[in-house]
C-alpha cells in the first residue's frame, strides 16, 4: 500500500516539475517505510509472503529520494553542479526502476490497487464524505481504509499459509 503512494507520487513528481519537491519527499518516505513494514512481513512469513523483488522496489524507490538529497547537498556545499548533476540523475535512474518494475508488476496482479477501493456501502460513504471535506482529510481517510485493508488481506494470507503447512 505504501509502495503503492510512492509509486503514484514519484511519478506526480516527475511529471509535474514544480511538485517535485514534496511528491519526491513524499515518495521516498513511503518507500523507507514501505522497505520496512515489507522487510518485517518476509522476515515473520517468508519470501512467500513478500517476494525480494517487492523489496528491491522499495529499495530503489528510497535509494532515489536519498541520492536526491545527496545530489543537493553536493551541490550547496562543493559548488560542483556536475558531481550533484551526476548524483540527482542516478537518483532520478533508480527512481524510474523503481517505477517501471512495479507498474510491470501491476499489468500482472492489481490486488494492491484494490485495496484503495471501499469494501462495501458504509465504507464508500466515509471515503466520499471525507472528500466533501476538502484538504487532506479525504486522502488520509482513504490510506488508511487502504492500509486496513492491506493488514487484513495480508492477516488473512499469513493465516492460510499456517494453516496449510499445519496439515
Amino acid at each position: 500500500m505504501f509502495a503503492a503512494v510512492s509509486t503514484f507520487t514519484g511519478l506526480a513528481g516527475f511529471f509535474f516539475p514544480p511538485a517535485e519537491g514534496v511528491m519526491g519527499t513524499v515518495s521516498g518516505v513511503t518507500s523507507l517505510v514501505a522497505l520496512g513494514l515489507h522487510k518485517a512481513a518476509q522476515a515473520a512469513g517468508g519470501k512467500d509472503v513478500v517476494s525480494d523483488r517487492t523489496l528491491t522496489e522499495d529499495g530503489l524507490g528510497a535509494v532515489s529520494f536519498g541520492l536526491g538529497k545527496v545530489a543537493g547537498r553536493v551541490e550547496k556545499f562543493t559548488e560542483s553542479a556536475v558531481v550533484g548533476g551526476k548524483i540527482k540523475e542516478l537518483g532520478s535512474a533508480s527512481g524510474w526502476g523503481s517505477i517501471g518494475m512495479t507498474l510491470w508488476d501491476w499489468t500482472k496482479d492489481q490486488t494492491g490497487l484494490g485495496y484503495f477501493l471501499p469494501d462495501d456501502k458504509k465504507e464508500s460513504a466515509v471515503v466520499g464524505g471525507s472528500m466533501l471535506f476538502g484538504g487532506p482529510i479525504g486522502p488520509v481517510v482513504d490510506l488508511g481504509m487502504a492500509f486496513e485493508h492491506a493488514w487484513k488481506k495480508g492477516s488473512e494470507k499469513d493465516a492460510a499459509a499456517a494453516q496449510q503447512s499445519d496439515g
